[in-house]
């Protein structure tokens, strides 16, 4: 099999920081109304006071910090898939550091719902190849109405772990998951139903009219997304199951909030409810992916602010997921996490 090690295990001339806070206590400060620090990379960045480094400064950081690591940190060689020394232990916020080599062709798999269409993929793999010096093979596997439910049970063998994609064709997960270098994966929640909270849900997530004010009972918490919360970390056990517990980069997203739901609101005068309803709705995704140390794109903070005060560009929307301009702003923000592996 490929490794991991060689994009990763020299000193760099660029890389990449995690951001100063994470996402998931970001959004616990946001409900508790406390405010939080933002960085957010693109054209709606947004520093606030103590946000941390800005980009040329996270660069020089980044080149002192691999400095650092040779003298004080464990090497990497623990990445190497068939070593038989003992694996290094890794802080869970580390600095990536990364350089050009010749070009290693790597694998990404991308399985989601339309969410991450658009062309999300190869502009993702386009940074790697930018970032890491490395050739990328995508493996686009969006598919509409993809939910959480849907891919565990196709990880768990439903279909003979077939996926037939709407952006790629037919892919058997049991071939690429084990191979891929990096991986994102994320599902709706459609499926995901809290038996002793079903669908307290209920806000309009697109300009449906003023029939929709009629449906919305003001009820979300974090029980609202229980299920939910459960079945996204066990796919996050299973891709580590698939792949024998060797290390892999492994993402998800949070959720955008699409264009057109925050007028809905406005006019519905429900507006503070929906938004702590879609807030839990991220919350609970950063919850499980942090019970697996895996790093969350936080596209909802990325493109409507800390406080939800917007939604989703319209000219970052497509027909049915984000246009080139959004694919190319969300790839952004899953680069920005840098490329860290993640292990069980």
């Amino acid at each position: 099999m490929r490794r991991l090690d060689r994009p990763l295990r020299d000193l760099a001339e660029t890389g990449r920081v995690a951001g100063p806070e994470p996402l998931i206590e970001r959004l616990r400060r946001r409900l508790a109304g406390e405010s939080a620090s933002v960085v957010v990379p693109g054209e709606f960045a947004t520093r606030h006071a103590g946000a941390g480094p800005t980009r040329r400064r996270g660069l020089l950081i980044a080149a002192a910090a691999a400095a650092t690591a040779l003298l004080v940190a464990t090497p990497l060689w623990f990445l190497r898939r068939g070593d038989d020394s003992p694996p290094a232990t890794t802080s869970a916020t580390t600095t990536a550091v990364v350089t050009t080599i010749p070009a290693e062709t790597w694998d990404l798999v991308v399985i989601s719902d339309s969410l991450l269409s658009g062309g999300v993929a190869t502009d993702y793999a386009a940074r790697i190849e930018r970032d890491l010096g490395v050739t990328v093979r995508v493996h686009d596997l969006w598919t509409a109405n993809l939910t959480a439910r849907d891919v565990l049970d196709k990880l768990r063998g439903k279909d003979g772990r077939f996926v037939t994609s709407g952006g790629s064709g037919r892919h058997n997960l049991l071939e690429l998951i084990p191979e891929a270098e990096v991986i994102v994966v994320v599902g709706s929640p459609d499926e995901s139903v809290t038996a002793d909270h079903p669908w307290d849900w209920d806000c309009p997530v697109g300009l449906q009219g003023d029939a929709a004010c009629e449906e919305v009972n003001g009820v979300c918490g974090p029980e609202t997304w229980t299920q939910y919360e459960a079945d996204l970390e066990a796919v996050f056990e299973e891709v580590f199951a698939l792949r024998g517990g060797e290390p892999v980069i492994l993402r998800t997203v949070d959720w955008y909030l699409p264009w057109g739901p925050l007028e809905n609101w406005r006019a519905c005068g429900c507006e503070e409810v929906c938004k702590g309803c879609w807030a839990e709705f991220s919350a609970a995704i950063h919850r499980a992916a942090a019970a697996h140390r895996v790093p969350v794109a936080g596209l909802l903070e990325a493109f409507s602010g800390a406080d939800l005060a917007r939604d989703m560009p319209r000219e970052y929307m497509g027909n049915l997921g984000p246009s080139a301009g959004g694919a190319a702003a969300i790839a952004d923000v899953l680069a920005a996490l840098g490329y860290d592996p993640v292990a069980p």
